[in-house]
């Protein structure tokens, strides 16, 4: 089951293979959005997920290395 949340911030409860059909009838990219719902991608055209990156922790030192560096 995944949960995705439109740009509008409307949250939408999805299993797997209903992603495909959901995808079609908004016109967006289907493999985008399931990228999104896994966790593996942010957002698609502001659709994002309840899921965070992959990669991404809540500790707060850990966002240093999504910052660009500047010197």
């Amino acid at each position: 089951m995944f949960t995705l949340i439109s740009p509008e911030g409307e949250k939408h409860e999805l299993q797997e293979k209903e992603i495909a059909s959901f995808a079609r009838a908004r016109g967006l990219n289907c493999s985008n959005l399931r990228l999104v719902a896994q966790g593996l991608r942010q957002h698609h055209k502001g659709w994002t997920s309840t899921e965070p990156p992959v990669g991404f922790t809540k500790k707060p030192y850990a966002i240093e290395r999504y910052l660009p560096v500047t010197r």
